[in-house]
């Protein structure tokens, strides 16, 4: 559990600053133009379209990382319950240089590759499909630029998908497989586990993966009907995701509860403690004045 919960801070922390992101800069999508406007306090600021692209590049990565930290998290899980003893025996720093190495993986070429697919509004080749040029950033509706970034995008959130269900299944498969083997009391806490992973794999897929697939399809179709519509629905549904996520975590793991219920008692102690100290200070003053005043 407690290696576990490094992977859960990791895709948590990725989300958290893809959703910070988001609040500040609101890239709306402006179908039929492959198009979007910057809004938000980014927008309002740094109106320019380099600043818009960069800033949707980032928010896209720290969603690709988000979801290469959910494949990280159920790989671990699996790898714990298959083969513990080998993993037992990997010190941390190779596995914490391991999931380093994943995450630059599928970050590096995807900051060459979405980049690229920018192209400026001037050179926009359908200009009667723009709404108005104040802080719009464009990008390329046609060419291998185009297919190179949304296919990437695509395949790595099916990628991460199919890894969430197989992993789980293959989870399920070896504790079976190893129920004769083990006590009745581990054999139980790692079904509980396995059910409360379940469900927060649904999450990841059902509120992530499945909305992010079907935005990207209909941002690469962007003169089919209802493509803005549909892309900005999958969008506030995948914003949700984080939230429903981590209060799930909590609601399943009673471990990581207590820790939080621990934080807040030793942040209402020390505030108490301050106010106390503050109240004694002002009644030691009080007191002293009177003495002074006594005196004389």
């Amino acid at each position: 559990m407690r290696h576990f919960s490094h992977f859960i801070i990791d895709e948590m922390g990725w989300n958290l600053a893809g959703n910070l992101l988001f609040t500040v800069a609101h890239p709306v999508p402006m179908m039929p133009a492959e198009c979007f406007r910057m809004d938000g306090f980014i927008g309002r600021m740094l109106p320019e379209e380099n600043v818009g692209v960069i800033t949707f590049t980032l928010i896209l990565l720290t969603t690709v990382n988000c979801g290469v930290g959910i494949i990280l998290s159920f790989q671990f899980r699996y790898m714990s319950i298959a083969h513990g003893n080998r993993i037992a025996k990997i010190k941390p720093r190779w596995g914490y240089l391991y999931c380093v190495l994943v995450h630059l993986a599928l970050s590096v070429p995807f900051i060459y590759v979405f980049p690229n697919w920018s192209i400026n509004v001037a050179d926009y080749p359908n200009k009667s499909q723009l709404p108005h040029t104040e802080r719009l950033f464009c990008f390329n509706p046609q060419g291998p630029e185009k297919i190179a970034a949304l296919g990437f995008l695509f395949a790595v959130f099916l990628f991460a998908v199919v890894s969430l269900i197989v992993f789980t299944t293959l989870c399920f498969r070896h504790l079976k497989l190893n129920v004769l083997f083990i006590e009745f009391e581990t054999a139980k806490l790692q079904r509980a586990l396995l059910g409360g992973l379940t469900i927060l794999s649904a999450i990841p897929i059902v509120m992530g993966g499945i909305p992010l697939m079907i935005a990207i399809f209909f941002v690469g179709m962007i003169e089919w009907n209802y493509s803005r519509e549909i892309a900005a629905i999958c969008i506030v549904i995948i914003l949700n995701h984080g939230t429903i996520y981590g209060v799930t975590t909590l609601l399943i793991f009673k471990a990581y509860r207590y820790q939080i219920r621990i934080m807040i008692v030793k942040v209402a102690n020390k505030f108490v403690c301050v106010r106390n100290q503050q109240s004694l200070s002002k009644l030691l003053l009080c007191y002293r004045g009177g003495a002074v005043a006594s005196s004389h």
